[in-house]
C-alpha cells in the first residue's frame, strides 16, 4: 500500500453486537445509517477469499476488510474484526489516508489557532481572510524566510490568492505594508494544505507580516477555530486585537469574530551564499502537466555561472506533491562543490472528464426507491481512460433530474481532486416492493362499535415508509372483537406489491360503558326491576346477546341513610363467547322511589267550610289521602305544610311524601274577607274621551264609612268594553280585609273637532287654478293626546267651490 493504512468510520450501535460473530471476530451489519456511524477503524488488510460461513448474517460473496478498532479494544480478537464488503456499515464510504510531512522541515510555524473546535465558514468571491504576524527574526550571519503557507479548508477543488504583506502602516489594515509576494492557488484535497510560496520572503526580527487569503470562487470555505468547553475539556482560541480580520468584497477590513486557520511556515537559512551554491543556479525546461495517476517528473537544464551542471554530479532532485493536481514542488539540492537548494513550484493539473474518454457502467442491483430524504444513485464504475475512479475521492455524483422517485432519472459525475468536468448520464429508479417491508402494530385498538383503525409503523431497512407516497391502506373485519381484523398495504406511485398485516381487536371492558337505569318507584314489597340501557359512546348493548342482569337489594325505598352496598344495585355481566364485544362486570346502584302522592286521593275534608279571615287566625283545614281504599296516616306517610293561612286571598296545603311515598302535592282553598266591600261609598266615574282605540282605565275612588279613600291594596279594578265609544264597565273587588264586587259604569265619548286642542294642517298653504276640483291634503291631531286621527274613521273631510265675483275665478 503506497499510504500505508486507511481510516474509514464505521457503525457502532447496540444492534452491532447481534451480527458480530465472537469465534471468528466477523461481522455483517445490515442496519446501518449514516447518523449512527459513531466509531472510527483501520483498515489494515483484506481478504477477497474470506468466507461467508464465518458471519452470522452471511453475506452473497466472499471477502472482508480486517479492521483495527478505535476506542473499542474488547471487540473481536484483540481489537480486530473482519467486516464483510457487503457490510452497509462501511458501504461506499469515504476512507482517508496521510501523506506525511517531514516535521522538522520548517523550522517555526506561526499561528493563532489551537486544536480542536472548528466552525465552516462560507467564502464568497472577492471576501479575504488575513492574519497579522511579527516575525521573531533569526541569529546573526543568518536570516528568517517565509517558505510557505498553511490552511485548513473542509472542501476540496477550492480556488484563492495568496498575497504577503510585509511591514505594515497600521496594524488593522493588513494590506498597509508592501505587497511582496503573490500567487494563485486552486486546490485538489481538503484538509490542512501546506502551500509552497513561489516568492519566499525574507523577514528580520519585530517585521510585521499579513498572509491574505482572498476567494476566487464563490462555493469556497474555510475552517475557523473556535472557543469550546465542555464538562472535560476546552478548546481556547487565541485571538486578540489586531491579529485576525475579514474583508468582504468592497468593504473595510474589520475584526474577524473567529480565528481563520491561516499559517505562516519559515526556515532559518545562512545569509551568505558561496560562488557554488544551487540558490543562485537557473533552471529552464520546468512545465505544467497534467494528472496522469503516477508521480509527475521534470526534464530540466540546471546552469551556474553558465556552466551547465550535472544530476546526480552536481545536484539531486527530491519533489513534493507532484502525484495528484495541485501545486507541485520541484527541489534542486547541491551535490559535491555545490551546496544549498532551490525550490520551485509547477501546476499538475486536473484531467479532464467527457464522453470520448470517459466509461459510465452501472454494476450491482438497479436503484430502489428508499425515502431517506436523500437522492438514489447507481453503483458505478467509473474509469476515464481506463482509469477507475474513486468516489467521493475523484468525483462525485450530482442529481441534475428526480434522483428520489421511481422512475427515470438523471445525474452527473464532477470530477474532484485530480480529475475535472461533469457528464451526465440517465438511470431508472425502481418501485420499491412494499412485501419486503416490516410492520409492527403499535398500540392495542379496542372494541368501540365503529370501525377501527391502528397506530402502526412500516418499515423498510429501518427508515419508516411515507404513506401518500408508497402506499395505500385498506381495512377489514375491523369493527367487532375476536375477529381476524387486518389490514391491506398496497403499493401506489413509488411502491409497487401487496402485504396484509392481521391484527387483534380486544373486548371492551364493561366498566367503561354508561348505564341508564329507568325512574321506578315502590312495588308493595315486590321486587323492582327497572328498565336499564347500556350505551358505549353511540352504540347501543342489546340484553340477552351482550349481557345480562341482575338485581341487589332492589324491594325497599331508598333511604339516605343506606350505605352504598345497602342501595338497590343492578348488575351488568357480560356474556361468554367468540363474537362478543365487551368482558367483565359492572353494578350500578339506582334508587328505588316511594309511591307518588300525585298518583293517589286526596282532597279537603270538608270542601264546604268557609274560611272568613279576621286578619290573626292560621287556617289548617283538615285533609285525606288514599292509596286504593287504605288511609295514609299523617306523620308516617306524608308531612303537611300550611302556606298564605292568614290573611284573605288563596291559601294552599302543601303535603309531602314520607317512608314509602314520595313527592309533593297541594290543595288550594280560600279565605275571604271580612268586611263586605259593596256597602262602602264609590264616586261617580266620569265621562270619558275616545282615544283613538286604546283602552281606557279611569281611577276609581272608594271612600270607608268616615270618608276616608280607602288604599289600593283594598281592592283591584278590572274593566270591560273600555276601548270603543259606548258604555264601558269597571269591576271593583276586595282584596285583603275586603270581600264582595261593586260594578260601575262610565260613557267613552267622541271628541268634538271644534275643540280648542283639535289641529288642523294643510300640507300647502295656496294652490293654483287650473280648472279642476282640487281637494288639499291635510293633516288632523289631537294636541293633548298626540294621536293623529285618521280620514273616514275619525272624519271625512269636503271641498267645496266658491265663485269670487270681484276677480271672476274659482277658489
Amino acid at each position: 500500500m503506497e499510504y500505508g493504512s486507511a481510516v474509514i468510520p464505521y457503525e457502532y450501535s447496540y444492534l452491532f453486537n447481534y451480527y458480530l460473530n465472537t469465534e471468528t471476530a466477523a461481522v455483517n451489519y445490515l442496519e446501518s445509517s449514516e447518523s449512527t456511524k459513531t466509531n472510527s477503524g483501520v483498515i489494515v488488510g483484506w481478504d477477497d477469499t474470506y468466507p461467508i460461513d464465518n458471519f452470522i448474517d452471511k453475506p452473497t460473496k466472499p471477502g472482508a476488510w480486517l479492521i483495527k478498532t478505535g476506542d473499542t479494544p474488547d471487540w473481536g480478537k484483540d481489537g480486530y474484526i473482519w467486516v464483510s464488503y457487503e457490510s452497509e456499515s462501511v458501504k461506499s464510504q469515504t476512507a482517508y489516508v496521510f501523506e506525511m510531512a517531514d516535521p522538522d522541515f520548517y523550522d517555526r510555524n506561526y499561528h493563532y489557532d489551537g486544536a480542536g473546535a472548528n466552525i465552516s465558514a462560507g467564502w464568497s468571491e472577492g471576501s479575504s481572510y488575513a492574519n497579522v504576524y511579527v516575525a521573531a527574526g533569526a541569529e546573526d550571519g543568518k536570516q528568517e524566510i517565509l517558505k510557505a503557507v498553511g490552511i485548513n479548508l473542509p472542501y476540496a477543488n477550492q480556488e484563492f490568492r495568496i498575497d504577503i504583506y510585509k511591514n505594515l502602516s497600521k496594524r488593522n489594515i493588513p494590506t498597509s505594508g508592501e505587497q511582496v509576494s503573490s500567487q494563485q492557488v486552486k486546490t485538489g484535497y481538503k484538509g490542512y494544505l501546506t502551500i509552497n510560496l513561489a516568492e519566499p520572503v525574507s523577514l528580520k526580527a519585530g517585521d510585521t507580516y499579513a498572509i491574505c487569503v482572498t476567494s476566487m470562487s464563490d462555493r469556497n470555505y474555510i475552517y475557523k477555530a473556535k472557543n469550546y468547553k465542555c464538562s472535560s475539556y476546552q478548546y481556547y482560541d487565541q485571538i486578540s486585537p489586531d491579529t485576525v480580520f475579514f474583508k468582504s468584497g468592497s468593504t473595510g477590513w474589520s475584526k474577524s469574530t473567529y480565528t481563520p486557520r491561516i499559517k505562516g511556515l519559515t526556515k532559518i537559512e545562512d545569509v551568505s551564499v558561496s560562488e557554488n551554491s544551487i540558490s543562485e543556479c537557473v533552471i529552464s525546461g520546468v512545465k505544467d502537466y497534467p494528472y496522469t495517476g503516477e508521480a509527475i517528473k521534470q526534464q530540466i537544464n540546471v546552469t551556474l555561472n553558465d556552466r551547465t551542471l550535472t544530476e546526480g554530479v552536481d545536484y539531486q532532485l527530491s519533489y513534493e506533491n507532484n502525484l495528484h493536481a495541485g501545486v507541485a514542488v520541484l527541489m534542486i539540492q547541491g551535490l559535491g562543490t555545490y551546496s544549498g537548494c532551490k525550490e520551485v513550484t509547477f501546476q499538475i493539473t486536473p484531467k479532464a472528464i467527457k464522453k470520448s474518454n470517459t466509461s459510465i457502467r452501472q454494476v450491482g442491483s438497479p436503484c430502489c426507491f428508499f425515502y431517506n430524504d436523500g437522492n438514489q444513485f447507481p453503483e458505478c464504475n467509473v474509469s476515464v481512460e481506463g482509469t477507475e475512479l474513486i468516489k467521493e475521492m475523484d468525483y462525485q455524483f450530482q442529481v441534475v433530474k428526480n434522483g428520489i422517485y421511481a422512475g427515470e432519472s438523471v445525474a452527473k459525475i464532477v470530477g474532484i481532486g485530480d480529475y475535472t468536468g461533469e457528464l451526465e448520464f440517465s438511470y431508472v429508479i425502481n418501485k420499491l416492493d412494499i412485501s419486503l417491508a416490516t410492520c409492527t402494530i403499535t398500540d392495542q385498538p379496542v372494541f368501540t362499535g365503529k370501525e377501527v383503525t391502528v397506530f402502526y409503523s412500516y418499515k423498510y431497512r429501518n427508515k419508516e415508509l411515507p404513506r401518500s407516497i408508497c402506499f395505500s391502506t385498506t381495512y377489514s373485519n375491523n369493527v367487532n372483537a375476536g375477529e381476524k381484523a387486518y389490514i391491506d398495504f398496497t403499493g401506489i406511485k413509488n411502491g409497487e406489491g401487496k402485504k396484509r398485516v392481521y391484527f387483534t381487536i380486544e373486548k371492551r371492558p364493561l366498566d367503561e360503558v354508561s348505564v341508564h337505569v329507568a325512574p321506578c318507584q315502590y312495588q308493595d314489597q315486590k321486587e323492582v326491576r327497572p328498565e336499564v340501557s347500556v350505551f358505549y359512546d353511540d352504540y347501543k348493548l342489546t340484553e340477552g346477546i351482550e349481557y345480562d342482569i341482575e338485581y341487589e337489594n332492589n324491594v325497599n325505598v331508598t333511604t339516605s341513610d343506606m350505605t352504598q352496598a345497602q342501595k338497590p344495585t343492578v348488575i351488568i355481566q357480560a356474556r361468554e363467547g367468540e363474537h362478543i364485544n365487551f368482558k367483565g362486570t359492572k353494578k350500578v346502584t339506582f334508587d328505588i322511589l316511594g309511591k307518588s302522592l300525585s298518583e293517589l286521593e286526596y282532597g279537603l275534608l270538608d270542601e264546604k267550610e268557609v274560611y272568613s279571615s279576621d286578619g290573626v287566625t292560621a287556617f289548617e283545614p283538615q285533609i285525606y289521602v288514599k292509596d286504593q281504599s287504605a288511609t295514609l296516616t299523617q306523620g308516617k306517610d306524608y308531612q303537611v305544610r300550611y302556606y298564605n293561612n292568614v290573611k284573605p286571598g288563596a291559601a294552599t296545603i302543601e303535603i309531602n311524601g314520607i317512608g314509602t311515598y314520595a313527592g309533593t302535592v297541594e290543595i288550594p282553598f280560600v279565605i275571604q274577607g271580612g268586611k263586605e266591600l259593596g256597602k262602602l261609598s264609590f264616586e261617580k266615574i266620569p265621562d270619558q274621551i275616545y282615544q283613538d282605540g286604546q283602552p281606557i282605565r279611569p281611577a276609581v275612588t272608594v271612600k270607608d264609612a268616615t270618608g276616608n279613600p280607602l288604599s289600593s291594596d283594598s281592592y283591584s279594578v278590572v274593566y270591560e268594553n273600555n276601548s270603543k265609544v259606548g258604555k264601558a264597565t269597571a269591576y271593583v273587588m276586595g282584596t285583603g280585609a275586603y270581600r264582595g264586587c261593586k260594578v260601575l259604569t262610565f260613557q267613552i265619548k267622541k271628541e268634538k273637532l271644534n275643540s280648542d286642542h283639535i289641529e288642523v294642517k294643510f300640507s300647502a298653504p295656496m294652490y293654483s287654478f287650473n280648472s279642476l276640483l282640487q281637494k288639499p291634503e291635510l293633516t288632523v291631531k289631537n294636541t293633548e293626546t298626540g294621536i293623529t286621527l285618521k280620514e273616514n274613521q275619525d272624519y271625512k273631510s269636503l271641498t267645496q267651490r266658491i265663485k269670487m265675483p270681484e276677480r271672476q275665478k274659482w277658489y
